[in-house]
């Protein structure tokens, strides 16, 4: 038995093996899984690959060919669905990781448009003021005036309040969340979208 992450190179192309995990058994295949593929094309013509896989995000460099570009990284934790967005010549990806029962916490990476490279840790998404609630489920978008922007589910996961924030370079933000959801809505995901003038889309699911 023998779980893979596999990339589709197209009609009359051999299929590319990212990363292989030997497994026990049908019982071990039913446990140990790929989960929420996703991939991204970078400022070079490459692509960001990345999934979750018992209990780690399991993060890959392609060439524009789809071959694979260097070592499979693995960063430990369970995460949720990751966001990958443009920002600038870069690449980023942005993700929340459970930190306990019902709680989560913000982390994020940087890909460079010049030379992209797999950090090896995951920098933390620092929010102002950063009191260690839980956050979970990010997305981010840069607006045409060059702005920062990401927002996230605060409290329970699903069933939480939407904020938005202002974000630097490093993942920090500079100033104040703005509560996006009423008093009394609950949000479970939202997506951001650039739209003219430095105004922003916010579409959200409760």
């Amino acid at each position: 038995w023998r779980t893979s992450l596999v990339v589709d190179k197209g009609a009359k192309m051999h299929e590319l093996h990212t990363h292989d995990h030997e497994l026990k058994d049908e019982k071990d295949a039913k446990i140990h899984k790929f989960e929420i593929p996703m991939s991204h094309p970078m400022h070079d013509g490459g692509f960001l690959l990345a999934a979750r896989y018992s209990g780690t995000l399991v993060v890959a460099l392609l060439n524009p060919d789809k071959t694979r570009r260097g070592d499979v990284h693995t960063y430990p934790g369970t995460p949720t669905l990751p966001d990958m967005a443009v920002d600038g010549d870069d690449t980023v990806l942005l993700t929340s990781f459970a930190r306990g029962k019902n709680e989560f916490s913000l982390r994020a990476m940087r890909l460079s448009g010049k030379k992209p490279e797999l950090p090896k840790t995951l920098s933390p998404v620092v929010l102002f003021p950063d009191d260690k609630a839980s956050e979970t489920d990010p997305d981010f978008t840069r607006d045409d005036k060059g702005r920062r922007w990401i927002t996230y589910v605060d409290g329970e996961r699903g069933h939480g309040k939407l904020f938005i924030a202002p974000m630097d370079a490093n993942f920090h933000a500079p100033g104040k969340p703005f509560e996006i959801t009423q008093e009394n809505e609950k949000a479970s995901e939202a997506r951001l979208v650039p739209l003219k003038d430095g105004t922003l889309l916010v579409a959200f699911l409760k």
